[in-house]
């Protein structure tokens, strides 16, 4: 009789479908997940519960839409009373964890979840400051959030969001490694691990801002008259219509998010190389999945928080 499978959910942040290589783009470079795609199964219309980090990550724990969990801004917390899907895995005899970002709110930073070998960079408790150090050195915060200084401020260099990834990778890499040396018998496991890539600041080593910078196409910024009047007010309220953005701050902005969709796709690549160095890979269903999209100037739009595809449709392969 076989053993129940392990499993293993690789979650990104910002990652729109259009960016993949197994979705279709022929431009950046993501071979691992593609890989993935090709072992498997890839889903071509699935979709975020709602196009932003918090209340579209609590819908994913608890299959509830964010009006049923009360959680509609990336300031509300999940009501610890309400049980997810870690909790069940749990009750089924997994042992479940959780290897990074999830972007919980509040003291409960575990909602089901047995372990959390690696924590939240930036957990936020209401009431108490963000944990961790500084977010930049060099760089203001405001650049990973939806203000038009993200796409200002963007090119070549490293942000404390490429080097958490690391640490989470590295944090992966070691539980798959103390996975595989479990005895025969031991419950099998349900982990996520949650990377905060291509999330912005735009920002991309050298190397992969380099590769990608004569290669991209910059998309039209359409006028006011020429869209719908809610896409006119988010483009108004983050200070992307007047002025609109020059194509050079465009290029540099979105040759950098593709370099970052290549950064975590390497992070990706190494989770995968170690599920089959241990030999987990023959009883371990791996899914990759994204929180949300990015529109990358799709529409003259960037971030998320609107139901274009590029915001709302999410890559699903396993």
């Amino acid at each position: 009789m076989l053993s129940p499978p392990n499993v293993l959910i690789l979650i990104s942040d910002q990652h729109s479908r259009h960016h993949l290589g197994c979705y279709g783009d022929e431009l950046v470079r993501t071979p691992h997940i593609d890989r993935l795609a090709a072992e498997g199964i890839r889903l071509n219309a699935a979709y975020c519960a709602a196009p932003v980090c918090v209340p579209s990550r609590m819908s994913f724990m608890t299959s509830r839409r964010p009006s049923a969990n009360r959680v509609w801004m990336n300031g509300n917390a999940l009501n610890s009373a309400i049980p997810t899907w870690a909790h069940a895995m749990g009750a089924a005899g997994y042992e479940t964890s959780l290897v990074g970002r999830m972007h919980f709110v509040g003291a409960d930073q575990r909602h089901g979840f047995e372990h959390r070998p690696v924590g939240e960079y930036s957990a936020h408790h209401p009431g108490a400051s963000r944990q961790g150090a500084g977010m930049f050195q060099t760089i203001p915060a405001s650049t990973s959030g939806q203000t038009r200084v993200a796409v200002e401020i963007a090119g070549r260099g490293r942000t404390n969001y490429q080097t958490f990834d690391d640490i989470i990778t590295d944090g992966a890499l070691d539980f798959l490694d103390e996975k595989a040396r479990a005895s025969e018998g031991d419950r099998p496991f349900a982990a996520v691990v949650g990377h905060v890539l291509p999330h912005c600041p735009f920002v991309a080593p050298d190397e992969l801002f380099d590769y990608y910078y004569d290669r991209v196409d910059v998309p039209r910024q359409p006028a006011a008259d020429e869209q719908p009047q809610a896409v006119v007010n988010f483009r108004q309220r983050r200070g992307l219509l007047e002025p609109p953005l020059p194509d050079e701050r465009v290029r540099v902005a979105r040759a950098a998010y593709f370099g970052l969709c290549e950064y975590l796709d390497r992070q990706v690549g190494r989770v995968l190389d170690k599920l089959d160095e241990t030999g987990l890979a023959q009883n371990t269903l791996v899914i990759y999945a994204s929180d949300h999209g990015e529109m990358a100037g799709e529409h003259g739009c960037w971030w998320k928080s609107n139901y274009y595809e590029g915001s709302a449709g999410v890559p699903l392969v396993a």
